[in-house]
């Protein structure tokens, strides 16, 4: 089949990863710590849902009362509540837009130059599986250094997606301080095993989107040659711009299938289950998941 496409709180200071005493989190990717913070504190910082931010603490917000003010490498301040501290980088003293900056550059570096000895250091830290490493002794493990820049480092790599699979972040009873735990091999296995497949869907989307793209691009161009020639060799400029569903995988096959199905549905026509299955793909490729995303034009 050949589709034509066109798819339209206390000051005092206390160096270690914790949160505000009197506002607790309850994430997956954080648990409830505790912390006091002062001016100079490095904190990460929820700006909005899901987006986390590091920044410094310059001083108590007066007009609020209650927040901080904080600024961020971009030298951008905003006054940020307690509640939205959701961790204070150990043994940092931070002041201005570019010492947030010098810890972002040492994540950046380290998540480019440094992601494959996540796997030296969660097999040292299996040979004492029950142990709880803060994040001074994982950059340690790390780096050999438990500089503030490299416990950022250190936090960068075991909060990425591969650190995610080796590593599991707790409260650690004693102290309150954030602390990290290696995943048994089963189930550190499990969740690679899980990555490697996303990656690889991620990888087959993107490679489809574009042959899409491309098939559009032609498809342009091809209408632009008709209408200069007065439409000679229309046929042929049309075919070459066509589509070719039967090419692609089975699973994409299936998605184009739905994807006509919903395209032909009007306005008071009921749902179908293949019409959830379209949306998904239409969003996949940045368009509306809703029957006129889903028109095509021969």
């Amino acid at each position: 089949m050949l589709l034509a496409l066109t798819l339209v709180v206390s000051p005092s200071l206390l160096p270690a990863a914790r949160l505000a005493p009197t506002q607790r989190t309850h994430t997956r990717s954080r648990p409830c710590l505790l912390a006091a913070l002062d001016a100079g504190s490095l904190v990460q910082f929820e700006k909005s849902k899901g987006k986390v931010l590091l920044g410094a603490l310059l001083s108590a917000d007066e007009k609020t009362k209650k927040n901080w003010l904080v600024v961020d490498a971009a030298g951008n301040s905003q006054s940020v509540p307690p509640k939205a501290i959701k961790l204070v980088v150990p043994g940092a003293s931070a002041r201005a837009a570019a010492d947030v900056a010098e810890h972002e550059a040492a994540a950046a570096d380290a998540l480019q130059s440094e992601a494959d000895t996540l796997d030296d250091v969660w097999e040292l830290a299996l040979e004492d599986a029950a142990a709880e490493l803060e994040l001074p002794t994982l950059a340690d493990l790390f780096f050999g250094s438990a500089a503030s820049t490299d416990c950022y480092a250190a936090l960068a790599l075991v909060e990425s997606a591969r650190g995610r699979c080796l590593f599991k972040q707790v409260q650690i009873k004693s102290s309150g301080d954030a602390g990290f735990v290696p995943r048994p091999r089963e189930e550190a296995g499990a969740l690679r095993s899980q990555l490697e497949k996303q990656a690889a869907a991620a990888e087959q989307a993107g490679a489809l989107r574009s042959r899409i793209d491309d098939c559009v691009a032609r498809r342009k161009g091809a209408a632009g040659g008709e209408g200069g020639a007065g439409g000679a060799g229309a046929g042929a400029g049309g075919a070459d711009a066509a589509f070719d569903v039967e090419a692609e995988e089975a699973e994409a096959r299936e998605d184009f299938a739905a994807l006509g199905r919903l395209g032909c549905k009007g306005e008071y026509d009921e749902a179908e289950p293949a019409d959830a299955r379209a949306a998904r793909f239409l969003q996949s490729l940045d368009r509306k998941g809703t029957p006129l995303g889903a028109r095509y034009t021969p």
